[in-house]
Order: structure tokens, then sequence, then C-alpha cells
């Protein structure tokens, strides 16, 4: 389920250790976006994030998400866009594959569950496209809060280029309330608007927010380089 800016303001092994600290992260966005005074940009806020020390790889399925945003946005030109899901498993031979791929509508998709004796379940992907073309726009708190409650190892997000994942810890609670968690990052996303960074950015730190509160590492990358480790609890 994407979030949307204009409602709004209109496997698991591989990750291990992070390092964002949540505190300095905001203290910095905020000092930079008072010092300038206008709009955060992508590149600016980036620059919080530069020192990583673990990457997602998600190559076994990357050919098949690109495929999936694809068709979210195949009829862009007219104005519509269809969000596209899928359950991600592992297999017998320890690869990534996307299975019970399903096609939604311009709000949300239901990946259909479909894992084949010997294989794992561990999580869901889905796209997030938008009608005036906005891409970079990560989890809604529905999809934060589905993730956790539905045991998620793994969730994906694919927005244009760019591709966000939540990944579940030892911390991780076993279930939250989802109107709860998604007010939670609304009125997050509304402050850091207010703040002067630009909708993606904003709702960048309000995942991160999330990821705090509820202990998911967060990953952050772009097609077709592996993801990186920004945050982990």
């Amino acid at each position: 389920m994407r979030c949307c800016a204009r409602d709004l303001a209109a496997t698991a092994a591989h990750a291990a250790h992070g390092l964002a600290d949540g505190d300095a992260r905001r203290q910095a966005v905020g000092q930079g976006t008072r010092r300038r005074g206008d709009r955060v940009t992508r590149r600016e806020f980036s620059s919080v994030f530069r020192q990583v020390s673990r990457e997602l790889d998600l190559s076994d399925i990357a050919l098949e998400m690109e495929q999936l945003w694809a068709r979210s946005i195949r009829h862009l030109d007219k104005g519509q866009v269809v969000e596209w899901g899928a359950t991600i498993v592992l297999t017998k031979d320890k690869h990534l594959r996307l299975v019970g791929i399903a096609e939604g509508n311009a709000e949300s998709v239901t990946p259909e569950l479909e894992i084949d004796e010997g294989e794992e379940f561990i999580g869901t992907f889905h796209t997030h496209p938008y009608e005036d073309g906005t891409t970079g726009m990560a989890f809604s708190g529905i999809d934060i809060a589905g993730a956790i409650n539905n045991s998620e190892k793994i969730s994906v997000v694919q927005s244009g280029r760019d591709i966000f994942a939540l990944v579940r810890t030892e911390g991780t609670p076993v279930g939250v309330d989802p109107q709860r968690l998604d007010q939670e990052l609304n009125t997050a996303y509304r402050g850091y608007v207010e703040m002067g960074l630009a909708d993606q950015e904003a709702l960048l730190a309000a995942n991160l927010d999330a990821c705090e509160k509820y202990r998911l590492a967060f990953y952050w990358g772009t097609v077709p380089q592996r993801l990186l480790e920004v945050y982990k609890p």
C-alpha cells in the first residue's frame, strides 16, 4: 500500500550490523533544513547516511521486480497506474524467488501466498507507482504494520529506480496496531514536510523513525545496485 503524498500533505541473513543513530539523524536533517531555509534535495539528505557497513543482495529477484514495476506504469501516459506485488520465498537451493504475483489497483495490492513444499516464506514485494509520475516513495504505515504482523523477514517496495527494504530483527514486536502505526508515520511525515524536506525525503525520514521505534533494519538502494543498510536498531 502506498503512502500518498497528496493525501498526507494533499534473505534476512544479509542483515547484520548497521550504523545510524536516530537522534543524530534527525538533528542533522533538521539543522541542514534550517540553515538553508528551503527544500532539502535527495543528494543532501542522502549524505547523512554515507557510512554504511552492510548490503542486502536481491539479485535473484531484481529482474522480476523491475518487470513488475514496468507493468505498474505501462499506462502512465494515460494517468493510470497499478500496484503489483508478490511473495518472496527462499528455495531449497537457498535462492530467493517471487511467487504468487498479483495485480492490485492504484492504491494497494495483496500478494497471493503460494509456497511450495521445502520453500521458506521470507516476505513480500510490491510497487509504489503514482499517477503523476512521482517516484522514490518508501513504505506507508500500513505497509510497515503489515510486514510486522505477517511475520515478514524482509519486506521490499520499489518506486521508480528506488528500492527500499525492511528487515525484521530480534527486537521487532510480534504485532502492532496498523491504524496507530499509520497515524504515527503520517504525523512524522507531515512534520518533516513542514521542516522543508521534499515528499520523498520526508517519507524516508518518517520510515526511519518507525524503524527506530519498532526495531526494524532499513535498507535503501537503486536499480540495479545492492541495497545498503542505513539503519539497524
